[in-house]
């Protein structure tokens, strides 16, 4: 699918200071649930885009939501769902409801219980995000909680280690994911789960060993 007639005009008129990446290996899309023209004029969205396109070998397309018009990215017009994350930068709450409506447009659940392995993961950040998050717990798969600049590198470093794989790449299964991981194939969460299930043995085994050695040196004093 090709950019509309109107996302073209829209990007002829645009001047970059810093021109983006239009070619990488690692691909995300980062959408204000507005219309452009609200979203653009957003700074907070632009240094957020700017940071994405600073990342190396990283291409990062802006989608915005417009009542009626397809959901495609503004860039390329490619559909939402074959991204591997939606990142959204929500600034006021009354857009809660456009963002359930883009996920709807491009035929995404809105629901993070009812989403799948072939589904691409959902990340809002900015200042609602952060302020009342569970408004958002529904819907989001992960939030971006602070200041752009710390979260964008570690952002991108998932990116590239195939975390926020296209559902493509991870198949078409139809199996929901654990509500305590958005991400059930990604490994650190899997080493984090067996740490915790190995820690409460541990730890018991080590109290006991502890108040045996405990019970020995008090009978010792007694006897001696």
């Amino acid at each position: 699918m090709k950019a509309t007639e109107r996302n073209k005009e829209l990007a002829a008129l645009e001047r970059f200071t810093e021109e983006p990446n239009r070619f990488g290996a690692y691909r995300m899309a980062l959408g204000f649930p507005n219309t452009y023209e609200i979203g653009m004029s957003n700074l907070g969205f632009q240094w957020v885009y700017r940071l994405f396109n600073r990342v190396p070998d990283l291409v990062c397309e802006r989608f915005f939501f417009e009542e009626g018009e397809p959901a495609v990215t503004f860039e390329t017009g490619t559909p939402l769902s074959e991204f591997g994350l939606l990142a959204w930068s929500l600034s006021w709450e009354m857009d809660i409801v456009n963002i359930i409506k883009g996920l709807r447009a491009a035929r995404i659940p809105a629901r993070r219980a009812e989403r799948g392995e072939g589904h691409p993961l959902v990340l809002i950040g900015g200042d609602i995000a952060r302020m009342n998050p569970a408004a958002l717990t529904t819907f989001a798969d992960i939030f971006a909680l602070g200041d752009g600049e710390r979260l964008v590198p570690a952002i991108a470093q998932l990116l590239q280690s195939r975390t926020f794989s296209s559902p493509a790449s991870r198949g078409t299964s139809s199996s929901k994911r654990p509500r305590n991981c958005p991400a059930s194939s990604c490994r650190p969460c899997t080493a984090r789960a067996r740490r915790r299930r190995r820690t409460p043995a541990s730890s018991s085994s080590s109290r006991c060993r502890r108040r045996r050695s405990r019970r020995i040196s008090r009978c010792r004093t007694r006897r001696s």
